[in-house]
């Protein structure tokens, strides 16, 4: 989970809908990366709870906009111990030979008042009116914020922009598994939504791609197929039968001189 992860979550909900969204529908819809376990699911049954009390208070119907906003999600999954909480460690030496590790929380930083009355004058500005906006509705204009943190209408368009942001990684030596527009109906593409589609070591992932397809016609063999798998930008594994991806393309001539990108198929991402 990130900021931007929140963000999406918080903004998606600055305006009154018939249900809060739940954090598995926000996952498939803005490619956010929610953990689903018992505690986000409590924690999403109090979010829950308070918005609709809120939605009362306020008397609103959907599509209206909350003059008070929600607390952030990240609140109320920090308080049923949904998010892991990041400690400094500190490896204390002594001449006595004992070792011991220390944790400390890390500690939030001090805000001075002329910082916070900054910020204040800041959001205070004249700002100029766009005349588009008084014909959005609060639905409209909010998926248009939750679109800033897109890359792209499309994947290969996000991907191109991602590219340049990201110089870290080696792109001619990616296999990338590209969706189809059709799949990608409804979708926010991220960071994230690109980064699972991102596989580096390029021949070491197609050699796997085809021994997998290897495995499938032979029997009695060292390998399981169910079992092959091969690992993204981000080091997690990801099941190759999992993969609905066009075979054809591994064939490509080209993908010697550059990054290789395998289509996938129908209405599947990764």
């Amino acid at each position: 989970m990130s900021k931007s992860d929140f963000k999406i979550f918080d903004e998606f909900h600055s305006v009154c809908r018939d249900a809060a969204m739940t954090l598995k529908a926000c996952n498939d819809k803005f490619s956010t990366n929610f953990a689903l376990s018992s505690n986000s699911k409590d924690a999403w049954d109090e979010y829950c709870t308070d918005y609709e009390e809120l939605k009362m208070a306020e008397n609103v119907i959907d599509g209206e906009w909350l003059t008070r906003k929600m607390p952030s999600i990240s609140t109320y999954l920090n308080k049923h111990n949904a998010l892991q909480a990041k400690k400094r460690q500190f490896v204390v030496d002594t001449h006595s030979g004992i070792t011991d590790i220390k944790e400390l929380k890390t500690v939030e930083k001090v805000r001075l008042p002329m910082e916070e009355l900054e910020e204040e004058a800041n959001t205070l500005k004249m700002e100029k009116i766009n005349l588009e906006d008084a014909f959005t509705t609060p639905k409209e204009e909010v998926e248009k914020e939750i679109a800033k943190l897109t890359y792209g209408t499309t994947f290969e368009a996000a991907l191109a922009a991602y590219k340049q942001q990201d110089k870290t990684i080696s792109w001619k030596d990616c296999l990338i598994f590209v969706p189809t527009q059709e799949a990608l109906e409804g979708k926010v593409i991220t960071k994230d939504f690109i980064r699972k589609h991102v596989f580096p070591d390029k021949q070491g992932i197609v050699e796997s791609l085809n021994l997998w397809k290897k495995t499938l016609h032979v029997s009695n063999n060292l390998y399981d197929a169910n079992d092959l798998f091969i690992l993204d930008v981000d080091g997690k594994k990801l099941k190759i039968h999992k993969i609905p991806y066009v075979f054809k393309d591994l064939e490509k001539k080209e993908a010697s001189a550059g990054v290789l990108k395998v289509r996938l198929v129908g209405k599947r991402y990764l």
